[in-house]
Parts: structure tokens; C-alpha cells; sequence
């Protein structure tokens, strides 16, 4: 092979590798229930917290389970409502039969949260864009869309303790 055919083949590689997608984020179910619609197609048992929370589904007519299962896209929202131009990672841990026939094969069905924090809605059909990318390392956004979570969560403890207080004296 030739230096100049090896180069090509590199920067087509990369290229193939880079390239980004549009299509509709929808949501299937919430966090830590991947297998709310039946057992999810790559067969995944418990997951770290984080991939328990930001996961999603290709339609089948796109879905390769040898070659999907258990790799992330970056994803982020596409409408002018969404939340801000963050990418999130979400790892791939299911097959969509529902996504099929919309005519979007780019499509994608999440966890409630991860479309939450992608497009700012946790239902509905939004536009995306999304690359393949590794899980390794944390991405800014998703660890900071889990902080504002835990946030979120302590703030409605310490409200749900102060009304308690308020009726116990009555």
C-alpha cells in the first residue's frame, strides 16, 4: 500500500469517525429503568450510576447489537428552546422497534433525564445532533447536570423537613 493510499484511508477514517447526525431525541424510561419495555437489548445488567442515568436506544433498523452495544454518542439539543449548546454522553444500551418507520433513522430514544438535560424536555419529539464518541472520561456537562440533580434533590429534602417542622408546631 502506498503512503499516499495510507494517508487517505486515515483521513477518510477519521472523517467517517467524526461524523455528526440529525435526528429526533424521544424518551422510553426514567433513570435506573432501562428495561421498563422488557429486557434491554444488549442485556446489560446494573450499570455505573451514571450510564443508569444517561442512556438511550437506536431504532432497530440502525441498531447493530455486536458493534452498539455499550458505546456513547455525544448528543446535544438542536432546538432553539434547548437549554444550552452542551454535548452529554449517553451510552447505548437498547434497541428502539418503536423508533422505526418515523422516517429517522438518526433517531434516538433516552432515559428521561438524559433528554431532559439534552433538550430540555423529558418527553416529547426534539431535534438532536450526535456523534460517536468513547465513554471513557467524564464530560463536563453530564457531570454537571448530575451535581445540579443532587442539588435539586437536597434543596426539596430540606423543604419537604421545613414544612414538616412548620405542621408539627402547628
Amino acid at each position: 500500500m502506498s503512503r499516499a493510499t495510507l494517508m487517505t484511508s486515515c483521513l477518510l477514517a477519521y472523517i467517517a469517525a467524526a461524523h455528526a447526525y440529525t435526528g429526533m431525541g424521544t424518551a422510553y424510561s426514567g433513570a435506573y429503568d432501562k428495561d421498563a419495555t422488557g429486557f434491554n437489548s444488549c442485556q446489560f445488567g446494573k450499570l455505573d450510576d451514571r450510564w443508569e442515568r444517561f442512556y438511550g436506544a437506536l431504532p432497530t433498523s440502525s441498531f447493530d447489537r455486536s458493534k452498539d452495544c455499550g458505546r456513547c454518542v455525544r448528543v446535544r439539543g438542536t432546538e432553539s428552546d434547548a437549554p444550552t449548546n452542551a454535548w452529554y454522553k449517553v451510552m447505548i444500551v437498547d434497541s428502539c422497534a418503536s423508533c422505526n418507520g418515523r422516517g429517522e433513522e438518526n433517531d434516538i430514544d433516552f432515559s428521561t433525564d438524559a433528554l431532559k438535560a439534552i433538550t430540555g424536555y423529558s418527553w416529547d419529539r426534539k431535534g438532536i445532533e450526535w456523534e460517536w464518541t468513547s465513554c471513557d472520561g467524564d464530560d463536563a456537562e453530564t457531570q454537571e447536570a448530575q451535581e445540579e440533580d443532587k442539588a435539586a434533590e437536597e434543596d426539596s429534602a430540606d423543604a419537604d423537613r421545613r414544612r414538616l417542622r412548620k405542621l408539627l408546631r402547628g
